[in-house]
C-alpha cells in the first residue's frame, strides 16, 4: 500500500471518528434545544455538563483528522475539495474520501447552526425573565408606595402583581 492510500485510510477512520462523535453532539444540541422550549433550566445545565468530556473528545479527534487531512493534502497535491481528483486511489476510496469530508463539514455547519439558536432562545428566555422581575420589583414599590401613602392593605389590582 503506497503512502498515499495510508494516509487516505487513516483520514477516513478519523472521519469516522469525528462524525460519531458530531452526531453526539447533534442529538445533545436538540436535547438542549427541547429543554430550552419547555423552559427546563435545570435539565439545560445537566445537558451541558454531560456534554463537556465529549466536547473535549471531539476537539481532539477535530485536530487529529485536521493533520490528516493536511498530511494527504502534502503527499497528494490535492485540496480538501479535490480529492475525487486524486489518480493515485481507487476510484471508490476517492469517492469515499470526498463523501466523508462533505458529511463532516455539513455536522459542523447544522451543529453550529443548532448551537447558535440555541444561545439566541436562551439569551432571549433570559431577557423575558429579566423583564417580569423588573414588573415584579416595580408592583412591589409601588405597593409599599401605596401602603405608606394609605396606610391600609393593597387593593386587588396591585395584590394580583405582587
Amino acid at each position: 500500500m503506497s503512502e498515499i492510500e495510508t494516509a487516505a485510510r487513516q483520514l477516513l477512520e478519523a472521519y469516522g471518528q469525528e462524525i460519531e462523535l458530531l452526531q453526539i453532539w447533534q442529538r445533545n444540541l436538540k436535547q438542549q434545544q427541547q429543554a430550552i422550549q419547555a423552559g427546563a433550566w435545570g435539565d439545560l445545565n445537566n445537558l451541558i455538563a454531560e456534554a463537556a468530556p465529549w466536547r473535549e473528545r471531539l476537539t481532539r479527534a477535530r485536530q487529529a483528522t485536521r493533520q490528516l487531512e493536511e498530511i494527504l493534502v502534502l503527499v497528494s497535491g490535492y485540496e480538501v475539495l479535490e480529492w475525487e481528483k486524486i489518480e493515485l486511489l481507487p476510484p471508490a476510496t476517492r469517492k469515499e474520501l470526498s463523501r466523508v469530508a462533505r458529511q463532516v463539514r455539513s455536522l459542523w455547519e447544522e451543529c453550529r447552526y443548532v448551537q447558535e439558536a440555541n444561545i439566541k432562545k436562551c439569551n432571549l428566555a433570559i431577557a423575558t425573565i429579566r423583564a417580569e422581575l423588573e414588573q415584579v420589583r416595580t408592583a412591589r414599590q409601588m405597593g409599599r408606595a401605596y401602603r405608606r401613602k394609605n396606610k391600609t392593605i393593597l387593593p386587588r389590582c396591585l395584590d394580583r402583581r405582587l
